[in-house]
């Protein structure tokens, strides 16, 4: 970008939405603003929201993809990371009316993840894996984020750690248990389609003008906007979030990451704290067999996996059904499920659930227990 359309940035923030549509934080005359599919605003300079965004906590977001490792073998029509997701979820809050607190524990509630995301919560489960468990970032959120610059950043404005963490009960809009939307689920469900070409931006000002939240409660006001949300959270999850390479990719590098930490390549610190690039170069540099075995098969998922049955299988998979069922207010001001009003929906809803709330089991090509690095090919 040169230094022309830099000053037409900086000095205005009309030039600023067309040139520059994919940038989140852009500087303008009146000061850094936040601009998202779903909001933009003007942040106040010293807020706790402006600095918390400067904490090297949240940039090191940008370097770890939302769907972590799978990123690598099944790029996302457009990108989409950690901290497009966090700053979405924030103005998601923000537009809806939620507190400075809130909206501060939305902006940091992924800063936990480490590298790879969730695979994380495969590490140790070498033959299966289990989507209803706790994230483990989640259960440890605020001991990962007491070693970062965020500590000190949140304590200017008096808040700790524990006053943010998403799941210490204050937060309604930003957790809820499914079936509900909550803050987080809906900016996964909006960008995720989004990422994938699957909605549109029209689809998504569609979809949040006939949203509302109050009382604790999300909510839509009309039936088609709610049906085009909970259809895509469906969607997702069958297609992306239980799919097989997602469950089988996770598992190979959690098992590439602790053999890794078992031979001292890295420690457990890197895993948590590293970004996602600097962790696959560890790992496919390495001379082991066992991580290149783990790393071979991550980039070959489909041709080394298979679906199997429980006495055959190499992992055993236990998905996590994350279709929503969202509340809609009626015309005579009663609230009810999509479920409750829309047969067809209710159809896919229910066949979905059972479908992936099924245990799933895969077998890994028996060729591959031998395995040599000298076998590998390069990834890049």
């Amino acid at each position: 970008m040169n230094f022309f359309i830099k000053g037409l940035l900086y000095i205005s923030p009309i030039f600023s939405s067309f040139i520059a549509p994919n940038e989140i934080i852009i500087n303008t005359w009146w000061g850094p603003k936040v601009q998202t599919l779903y909001a933009e605003h003007y942040i106040e300079p010293g807020s706790a929201y402006a600095d918390v965004l400067k904490c090297d906590a949240i940039n090191r977001l940008q370097e770890l993809n939302q769907y972590g490792i799978m990123n690598y073998i099944r790029p996302t029509y457009r990108p989409y990371n950690r901290y497009q997701h966090s700053i979405g979820v924030a103005e998601l809050l923000h537009r809806f009316g939620a507190s400075e607190k809130e909206v501060i524990a939305g902006l940091t509630h992924d800063a936990s993840h480490g590298a790879f995301s969730h695979a994380l919560d495969h590490l140790g489960k070498q033959n299966s894996t289990n989507q209803l468990d706790e994230a483990y970032q989640d259960t440890h959120h605020s001991t990962i984020l007491s070693k970062t610059d965020l500590v000190p950043c949140l304590k200017k404005h008096n808040f700790s750690l524990l006053d943010i963490d998403p799941k210490n009960g204050c937060f309604p809009m930003l957790e809820q248990n499914l079936p509900d939307i909550c803050a987080d689920r809906l900016e996964y469900v909006l960008y995720g389609g989004y990422a994938e070409g699957w909605f549109t931006k029209k689809d998504i000002t569609f979809i949040l003008n006939g949203l509302r939240y109050s009382n604790g409660r999300w909510y839509f006001v009309e039936i088609a906007p709610a049906k085009k949300f909970a259809l895509m959270s469906i969607k997702l999850c069958d297609e992306i979030f239980t799919s097989i390479q997602n469950n089988c990719s996770y598992s190979a590098v959690a098992q590439a990451m602790m053999r890794a930490t078992e031979i001292g390549a890295i420690s457990f610190n890197d895993i948590l704290y590293m970004k996602d690039d600097e962790m696959l170069q560890i790992l496919l540099a390495h001379y082991d067999d066992e991580i290149a075995r783990h790393m071979h098969t991550i980039f070959n998922i489909d041709g080394l996996y298979e679906l199997s049955d429980s006495q055959d299988c190499s992992l055993e998979c236990t998905n996590k059904f994350r279709g929503i069922n969202p509340w809609i207010l009626t015309q005579d001001e009663i609230f009810m499920r999509l479920t409750d009003i829309d047969d067809e929906f209710k159809g896919i809803y229910e066949k979905k659930k059972r479908k992936i709330s099924c245990k799933q089991y895969y077998k890994l090509d028996p060729a591959m227990r031998s395995f040599k690095k000298e076998h590998a090919i390069t990834y890049s």
